[in-house]
């Protein structure tokens, strides 16, 4: 485990780097570990504005199991929060997850050939539009290059 969190501090500091990371192929990928890269919230009167994920409770990082279809916080988070996907998709480079917990609703877009997320949370009065990147989780026991 401790090998996965160092993995996962070194993903996020990969992404605060001036010039762009090259793109992560998730094609055929089974866990993706997804980060929270821009988030904005939009009101039932028509006004929206960038919020810290923390302000909407939005996961930093996000563990996606396709398998299992599981939403999971990291270990690291030490929040212990996971969501079933009620309904999961692969087709045409895309990865789509949709599902509903806690009067929320829930869709995710993740493209496979660059790791790119957008992702829509939807609660009564309140739209939250969640822009992250993903790469695959190293299978274990794999190496470690």
């Amino acid at each position: 485990m401790r090998r996965f969190v160092v993995w996962s501090l070194a993903f996020a500091s990969s992404l605060a780097s001036a010039r762009p990371a090259p793109a992560d192929d998730l094609t055929g990928a089974d866990r993706l570990l997804c980060v929270t890269i821009e988030v904005t919230a939009c009101t039932e009167d028509h006004s929206c504005h960038a919020e810290s994920p923390e302000e909407l409770n939005v996961p930093r990082f996000m563990e996606v199991d396709l398998v299992s279809q599981v939403l999971a916080t990291t270990e690291a988070s030490g929040e212990n929060r996971q969501t079933r996907v009620e309904h999961l998709r692969r087709d045409d480079g895309l990865i789509v997850l949709q599902g509903m917990e806690q009067a929320r609703a829930f869709s995710i877009m993740i493209a496979e050939t660059s790791g790119n997320l957008t992702a829509a949370v939807t609660r009564e009065d309140l739209g939250v539009v969640v822009f992250g990147a993903c790469t695959p989780v190293p299978a274990a026991g794999g190496s470690e290059d």
